[in-house]
C-alpha cells in the first residue's frame, strides 16, 4: 500500500498514477480496509475522468457501498450500467443488481441493403482484392492483407468492401471495415451482419475445439484478440507481445515447458 501511495506522489499526472491508484484501491479492499478503499475509489472516480479503469473503479465502489451498507450504492451501479453499457464493469453490475444481461439490437435486413439504405454503395471486389483473398487461402495472410489494404487504398477506406469480407471470412480487416461504417446508424437497425463483421468467430475451425479442450469460453478468447490485436496473427507491440493474443515470448515459452510441448518456438505466436 505505501509503495502505491508514493507511486500517486512520484508521477500525480502521469498514467501510471491511475495504474497505482487503483491497485491502492485494491489492495486496501484484499486487506479487509474496505471503508478506506470506498474512500479512495471515490477520489480515483474524481480524479481519473479519463482512465480505462474508471468503470471498474466505480463498480467495486458501488459494490463495496452495497457490501458495508453505505448510501449511494445501487445509484452508482446504475448509473455505470448507463453509462458505459457494453463494458465488462456494468455486465458485472447487472448481474450483480438482478438485472438482464445486455444484449445488441439487430435487424436480419442484408448488410448490403443496409449500407446502399444509409449511403455507402458496397464495391465490387478488385482484381488486388481477389488476390488478396486468394493468398489469405493460402496461408500467405501478410501478402495477402497487403493486397486487400491495397485495394482499400484505393476506395478511400476498407468500408466497401465489409460483403466481400464477411463472405470470405477474412479476419484482420472485418473489424476496420465494419467500424468505418458503424456510425451511419445508431438507431437500433445496424444488421446482424455488421455485428458479425466487426465481432467476428474467427478461426473457429482452431479456436472452438481448443477452447472446448481446455475449458475456456471462446467467446472470452475471441474478445481477448479483438482487443489485443484486432485479429491480426503477424501482430508485434513495441513490448515484444506477438501474435493474435500478444503473449510474450518468455511467457509462452513457460506455458510451453510447463506443458511439455516439444518444438517450440516463438514464431509459432
Amino acid at each position: 500500500i505505501g509503495y502505491f501511495r508514493r507511486t500517486l506522489q512520484r508521477y500525480p499526472g502521469n498514467v501510471t498514477a491511475d495504474d497505482a491508484h487503483l491497485y491502492l484501491c485494491l489492495a486496501l479492499m484484499e486487506t479487509g480496509r474496505r471503508e478506506e478503499a470506498v474512500e479512495e475509489l471515490e477520489r480515483f472516480t474524481r480524479r481519473w475522468n479519463r482512465s480505462v479503469y474508471r468503470d471498474a473503479a466505480r463498480y467495486w465502489l458501488g459494490r463495496l457501498r452495497l457490501e458495508i451498507g453505505l448510501p449511494g450504492g445501487r445509484e452508482e451501479l446504475e448509473g455505470l450500467v448507463a453509462d458505459s453499457p457494453h463494458s465488462l464493469p456494468a455486465s458485472y453490475a447487472r448481474r450483480l443488481m438482478g438485472l438482464p444481461a445486455w444484449r445488441p439490437e439487430y435487424t436480419d435486413e442484408p448488410l448490403e441493403a443496409w449500407m446502399l439504405r444509409n449511403g455507402l454503395e458496397p464495391a465490387s471486389p478488385s482484381q488486388a482484392a481477389l488476390r488478396g483473398r486468394v493468398l489469405v487461402a493460402a496461408g500467405l495472410r501478410s501478402w495477402g492483407v497487403a493486397e486487400l489494404r491495397r485495394a482499400e487504398d484505393r476506395l478511400g477506406s476498407p468500408a466497401p468492401l465489409g460483403p466481400f469480407y464477411l463472405a470470405s471470412g477474412i479476419w484482420e480487416r472485418m473489424p476496420s471495415a465494419a467500424w468505418r461504417m458503424w456510425s451511419l446508424a445508431d438507431d437500433g437497425t445496424r444488421p446482424r451482419e455488421l455485428w458479425e463483421l466487426r465481432y467476428p468467430e474467427a478461426w473457429p475451425e482452431i479456436v472452438v475445439p481448443v477452447c472446448r479442450r481446455w475449458g475456456f469460453d471462446p467467446l472470452l478468447a475471441w474478445a481477448i484478440m479483438k482487443q489485443e490485436s484486432a485479429f491480426q496473427p503477424a501482430c508485434y507491440s513495441s513490448a515484444g507481445a506477438r501474435g493474435l493474443i500478444q503473449m510474450i515470448p518468455s511467457t509462452s515459452e513457460y506455458v510451453a515447458l510447463e506443458n511439455g510441448w516439444g518444438g517450440y518456438s516463438p514464431d509459432r505466436l
